[in-house]
């Protein structure tokens, strides 16, 4: 069920190595041709056929465990975390199939200490186009040593995610403008961290000053900054 229907409606089932726990699947309409109108021979179940269905209802997940699969793995990998999913108990997904695309809408789960919430569509041919909003999860707080968490505390970032099912890749050009405000508190927490943990300076010795190098490699992460922040939506 998972492999040939429900990896459509929920992504994250696709390819999982296990699925377990209540679901229940509602339709509010279900239109699915018989034959090809074009044709004398009946040829139900062809994918010309299939691609003139529509269909449209709700998927509820009551209790339910599943382990990661490529479109979690995807995730981890960007963010540095471990694959380590959970979904939203007692959530309701509502998808609709036009075109031969299953769309969906506020798909939630729980990656690590992550919240992350996608929509859009998975294609008949297994295509992807999906949007994932990733926030800081409800009650985590991270600590000075996360400073990636500490920046989605309070400003998510906002990934397209392509490619296919079994293979789904972000797509980096969804990492640029949107989410500088996010890079920019993740840079800035960085060097408040390195701040902290450098000793002060002994009284009777005077601060060493930088080489040359290490001056040109300050002077450059300065001027990124304040490219950055001259890039951010002004309040």
């Amino acid at each position: 069920m998972c492999h040939d229907v429900l990896r459509y409606v929920h992504p994250l089932f696709a390819d999982v190595a296990q699925v377990s726990g209540r679901l229940s699947l509602s339709l509010a309409q279900c239109r699915l041709p018989l034959h090809d109108s074009s044709s004398q021979q009946p040829n139900s179940g062809s994918p010309r056929t299939i691609a003139r269905a529509a269909v449209k209802g709700t998927l509820e997940l009551h209790r339910v465990g599943v382990g990661p699969g490529p479109l979690i793995a995807e995730l981890a990998a960007l963010l540095g975390v471990p694959p380590e999913v959970e979904l939203v108990h007692e959530s309701r997904i509502a998808f609709e199939l036009r075109d031969a695309r299953v769309y969906h809408e506020r798909l939630e789960f729980s990656l690590w200490r992550l919240h992350v919430l996608t929509s859009g569509y998975v294609g008949l041919d297994e295509s992807l186009d999906l949007v994932a909003e990733i926030g800081l999860a409800p009650g985590m707080k991270p600590d000075s040593a996360q400073p990636l968490l500490a920046a989605l505390e309070t400003q998510p970032i906002r990934v397209r995610i392509a490619g296919t099912l079994t293979r789904p890749r972000v797509d980096p050009r969804s990492l640029g403008r949107d989410n500088l405000g996010v890079l920019a508190d993740v840079i800035h927490g960085l060097r408040e961290r390195l701040k902290q943990q450098q000793p002060p300076p002994a009284e009777e010795m005077k601060p060493s000053v930088p080489p040359p190098a290490d001056r040109s490699r300050i002077r450059r992460l300065r001027d990124q900054i304040d490219r950055l922040r001259k890039k951010l939506p002004q309040p």
